[in-house]
């Protein structure tokens, strides 16, 4: 709450000078959740605790892209990559501190923050409650450093290990999307017409490769790992999905609340499109509702006869579109289409790493990440900063030292 009320104070109108196209979206979904927010309370139908957690979400995401696209402009590349450094450290010391068998210090500030060891072939938490969202949140440093022209080879190594140390198998996931992300780059760069670069394709195929050794070689990976008593939850969860296929994630609850916001979200527009019901996924009544679709889906697709549900969904899109229907359907490919057409329409020196940071943020805002995550609106203002139009006049100073280093 502090926090919020710091930015609100630091984004007053006389203070913010550009106010830009994207947060028309982000501002229509936190008026509707006002609105929701007040009939909810009058019709007392829900725990308080839920409404506002749920709502934080929806007001926090206007005021903290637009703070971010504000101060980003005037800050250098070299001040973010050093702020981007410190957050790293913070993870490493993090790491250490679980080593040392000094959790509890961590717990002091996120008391989550649960470390057991290795006995259950997870990794170390860190600052983080999980292990999963470690993962993410290197995939969204590395995409920033990548964004201000400061991914030096130390920084990618260091993202890289901090990344494997949580041995979590969201580790795998998330390495699919920047993959993905980069081909689908490739591809919206050639339909263009600019032109595909020739070591764009190598990195393409050596990733390839890598991925190809890594899936026939992976129980054995998995052996050497355990023996040295190196935890292998990721690795395993690796080996199962190519055992069972689909059906594994039907089987497995923690991975499978990592895309029950996307079926929830397709089964509240089969069922429920005009649903306008502020922190509906922890709504009984609701879940009736789509039951019989949502049921469907999960059993189609992955096997999963019983579906679960969580009181508040890992996705930030879904999480529109299942509170909001096809309202928030409409401002989500608002959204999309606005972002993507930014990333089109920047600079020939920044298109490919604008295209392929957007490219990975569409997919993280429909998996894994929930709607209050700050991370997502601090990646999404860099890339509004840095994807300046080919016919912008005024150079920024950090679009103006990317320019410089290229």
């Amino acid at each position: 709450a502090c926090a919020g009320v710091g930015l609100l104070v630091l984004s007053v109108p006389s203070r913010i000078r550009h106010v830009p196209w994207l947060v028309v979206p982000l501002c229509v979904m936190a008026l509707l959740a006002t609105i929701s927010l007040v009939f909810r309370i009058v019709a007392q139908d829900i725990e308080y605790m839920w409404l506002v957690r749920s709502y934080y979400g929806y007001i926090a995401a206007p005021v903290i892209f637009t703070f971010f696209v504000h101060y980003l402009r005037m800050l250098e590349s070299k001040d973010i990559a050093r702020a981007l450094d410190v957050a790293l450290g913070v993870v490493f010391a993090g790491y250490i501190l679980n080593a040392l068998g000094l959790t509890w210090i961590i717990q002091a500030v996120v008391n989550r923050a649960i470390f057991v060891g290795f006995d259950h072939g997870r990794g170390f938490t860190s600052f983080f409650a999980e292990q999963s969202f470690i993962s993410i949140q290197m995939a969204f440093l590395l995409f920033c450093y990548l964004l201000v022209g400061r991914l030096t080879k130390p920084r990618l190594v260091a993202v890289v290990i901090a990344a494997s140390l949580s041995a979590a198998g969201q580790m795998f996931v998330t390495l699919g999307e920047v993959l993905l992300a980069y081909v689908l780059m490739i591809g919206v760069v050639a339909l263009v017409g600019r032109g595909i670069r020739v070591r764009w394709l190598t990195r393409l195929g050596l990733a390839a490769i890598v991925i190809a050794l890594f899936l026939m070689y992976q129980d054995v990976v998995a052996q050497v790992a355990n023996r040295a008593g190196l935890p292998t939850r990721g690795i395993t969860v690796v080996s199962k999905l190519i055992e069972t296929g689909p059906a594994y994630i039907g089987q497995d609850t923690g991975v499978f609340y990592r895309i029950a916001g996307v079926l929830q979200a397709g089964a509240t527009l089969v069922e429920n499109p005009l649903n306008f019901r502020l922190a509906a996924a922890s709504d009984l009544d609701f879940r009736e509702t789509i039951q019989p679709t949502y049921a469907w889906l999960s059993l189609a697709l992955f096997d999963d006869s019983t579906p679960v549900y969580s009181r508040r969904v890992s996705s930030s899109l879904g999480t529109w579109i299942i509170e909001f229907g096809v309202v928030g359907l409409l401002a989500a490919v608002s959204f999309i289409v606005m972002l993507i057409r930014r990333g089109v329409r920047a600079d020939r020196t920044r298109s490919q790493p604008v295209l392929w940071a957007i490219l990975f943020f569409v997919q993280v805002l429909f998996l894994a990440v929930p709607l209050a995550n700050p991370s997502l609106w601090l990646l999404a203002g860099l890339i509004w900063v840095t994807a300046t139009p080919q016919s912008a006049q005024v150079r920024r100073p950090v679009e103006e030292l990317i320019r410089r280093g290229r």
